[in-house]
């Protein structure tokens, strides 16, 4: 699977398969998150694996409710260490924390799909009893979590934006008619046919 095909592949799976994935698969997955951009290369993410369906019921329950949850064979608690980033950037440490989580869930999503695995995104409402149900120390704090698993079944592709309709040019509402990319994907089939022929 090429990167775009990754990309296209990547959606929201709410329903899996009570296949277990493989303890190599998971070590796989999460290793491509070590290679996530950072503030400042502090690298300061830190990643709980769930597999326990107790803990999972209470990991829903502060989810905002979200049983299905259970249903994933696998759960990754993405958190962050507030510890030297702090000192680092006292005023942007939570924002900055919140941005580096993010990139490496991306990075785990990804490659989950490119292993024939389905992911999804969840919020964690009470963070609170997340972190005593993973008795998180109190420099750990949790971000989100994601569901891993064998999607069941097809699924519904969601309906994307065209890239032209938030795309701007120098600033905000500015589009150029001299110049125009769009649409990409036009452009990238007709390069692809002259490098093949």
């Amino acid at each position: 699977m090429g990167l775009d095909e990754i990309i296209a592949a990547r959606h929201s799976i709410r329903e899996y398969q009570s296949k277990e994935v493989k303890h190599e698969l998971l070590c796989e997955i999460l290793d491509s998150a070590k290679q996530a951009p950072s503030s400042g290369n502090v690298q300061n993410w830190a990643f709980i694996v769930v597999t326990d369906k107790k803990k999972m019921s209470r990991l829903a329950k502060a989810s905002l409710d979200q049983d299905w949850i259970t249903t994933a064979p696998v759960l990754i608690i993405v958190c962050y260490s507030d510890k030297s980033i702090k000192t680092l950037f006292p005023k942007k440490y939570i924002e900055f924390s919140l941005q580096n989580t993010t990139i490496a869930s991306v990075y785990i999503m990804l490659k989950a799909v490119s292993l024939g695995l389905g992911t999804c995104w969840i919020d964690i409402e009470k963070k609170e009893d997340v972190a005593n149900c993973l008795k998180l120390p109190n420099h750990i704090i949790p971000s989100h979590l994601i569901t891993i698993g064998y999607p069941k079944g097809p699924y519904k592709r969601t309906s994307r934006n065209e890239i032209s309709i938030v795309t701007y040019f120098e600033e905000y509402g500015k589009r150029t008619k001299s110049f125009s990319p769009f649409p990409l994907d036009k452009t990238i089939r007709k390069i692809k046919k002259k490098i093949t022929r």
